[in-house]
């Protein structure tokens, strides 16, 4: 505070004599105040008058108090001054394109990222963003080429299902089924999720038999994996199983699944409505003569 005052009376008596040098200690000595808005115009003259590489700095933390200030007008305006002027600076568009997402703009913030990404290599929290917003946009394709990428870099389960549902979207069930075996790999204890997914992909394929047994796995460690003993996600897999099982003739199978689906809510009604039907074939097939 004693600082400050004489700097207020030096403002006074020789304003043409303060110095650049002289601006950045006041501008600390604010910020040691919480004092950021009085900072503000101090920031941009220097931000404006300094040479390189104090001028990129503090340009960068212009910036940066226009967005914590939620000053959103002023900094895209100057982010698109930054990028505009100095635009191999990968630090601009990475700014800019915060800035164009906390506003919901997803392509404008997209486009950005993805300038970003030509200048500099994304990290794989970088790449996952640019990954999610593809899919936001609807272009799975190209979400999970970048999904790949952060894969391959952070090894992450999170990502990995994240790149298997846009492989899912992008219509290539193949790559899908490759990368989640791959996840599955070595696991002593599958992720169930992982396990649906595949047997989602089969069951699209019709390779029933395949899905059924992938369903019975899924709905046993469901409950187990996920620390609740009646994951409402095991009646989903029993039910699947049953489905499964009766698309390739395997009723007695399809039975036992049907019957430990209907002890779950969700799944109950469906569950009894195939449990009736399958008893309803077995008593027509007994009618008919020669059966």
């Amino acid at each position: 505070k004693k600082a400050l005052a004489l700097f207020d009376t030096l403002l006074r008596n020789h304003p043409d004599q303060i110095t650049l040098a002289w601006k950045e200690t006041l501008v600390n000595i604010l910020f040691s105040l919480d004092r950021y808005r009085e900072a503000l115009p101090h920031i941009e003259e220097l931000a404006r008058a300094s040479r390189q590489p104090k001028k990129k700095r503090w340009q960068e933390v212009l910036l940066n108090r226009y967005l914590i200030l939620e000053m959103d007008e002023k900094a895209l305006a100057y982010a698109g001054f930054l990028t505009a002027s100095d635009p191999l600076e990968p630090k601009w568009w990475k700014g800019l394109s915060h800035i164009h997402l906390k506003q919901n703009h997803l392509e404008q913030g997209l486009a950005a990222l993805v300038i970003y990404g030509f200048l500099t290599p994304m990290s794989p929290e970088e790449l996952t963003l640019a990954a999610d917003l593809y899919c936001s946009v609807d272009a799975p394709q190209k979400a999970a080429a970048l999904y790949r990428d952060a894969q391959e870099t952070a090894g992450d389960s999170r990502i990995l299902e994240k790149l298997v549902r846009a492989l899912i979207r992008a219509h290539d069930p193949d790559n899908a089924l490759a990368w989640i075996d791959k996840g599955l790999e070595g696991g002593a204890d599958p992720d169930p999720d992982m396990l649906m997914m595949k047997a989602q992909l089969l069951y699209i394929q019709q390779s029933w038999a395949k899905a059924a047994g992938i369903y019975e796995k899924a709905a046993r460690l469901c409950g187990t994996a996920k620390g609740r003993e009646s994951d409402p996600e095991a009646g989903l897999a029993w039910l699947m199983a049953g489905y499964s099982s009766l698309n390739c003739d395997q009723r007695i199978k399809a039975e036992e699944a049907f019957k430990k689906a209907a002890v779950f809510k969700k799944q109950k009604k469906q569950a009894l409505s195939a449990l009736a039907r399958i008893n309803a074939f077995r008593t027509e097939k007994h009618l008919v003569p020669g059966h």
